[in-house]
């Protein structure tokens, strides 16, 4: 067996292990120790550079079921593992900023390669809110708080930089700002 036939079988089986679980629970993810599965394969294939597209697609597609977000694929690459932990409660896959942001090119590109869509709006991998950012993209986050490198990973792969307005005049990344500068 090959390198690469055994991350698709350990991704394939992840798949399959997080489906029956949600099944058998009458289709709904408990997002615990079964979904997490799911962050194992994600890391499995992104450290062994999975080249199966099909199969990326598939694993991508059941953590937005679940989740209706990449916030804990793409926090941790543009804010790092610490802020993604204190915005959404998950700690990073990836030890330090640098590998994720190399673990989400990686995404990126087989989302690209598949042509995913998510959600109502039928957004890129890029592009889908950050819902713990008040629903801004990753892109404007990473220009917000001084990211060129993500920024330019993302906007490589066609991202949106798209800031929410919000109604009380306030700027919608003060909040987001202030908890970075701490944990940076």
């Amino acid at each position: 067996m090959t390198t690469e036939e055994a991350v698709t079988n350990v991704v394939c089986s992840s798949l399959h292990y997080h489906s029956a679980a949600r099944d058998a629970n009458g289709g709904l993810c408990l997002r615990g120790k079964f979904h997490d599965l799911l962050y194992v394969a994600l890391k499995v294939a992104a450290v062994w550079e999975m080249s199966d597209s099909r199969t990326v697609a598939r694993l991508l597609k059941d953590i937005y079921r679940c989740e209706g977000s990449f916030e804990r694929l793409i926090l941790g690459a543009v804010a790092g593992p610490r802020v993604s932990h204190a915005l959404c409660g998950w700690k990073s896959d990836f030890s330090d900023r640098a590998e994720n942001l190399t673990a989400v090119e990686f995404f990126l590109r087989h989302a690209a390669n598949q042509k995913l869509r998510f959600g109502k709006g039928r957004r890129r991998l890029a592009d889908v809110p950050l819902r713990a950012c008040g629903g801004l993209t990753a892109a404007a986050l990473a220009l917000d708080i001084a990211r060129p490198d993500a920024l330019a990973v993302l906007l490589k792969h066609g991202a949106v930089i798209r800031f929410p307005m919000r109604a009380s005049g306030v700027r919608w990344t003060d909040g987001v700002s202030c908890v970075i500068d701490v944990m940076t």
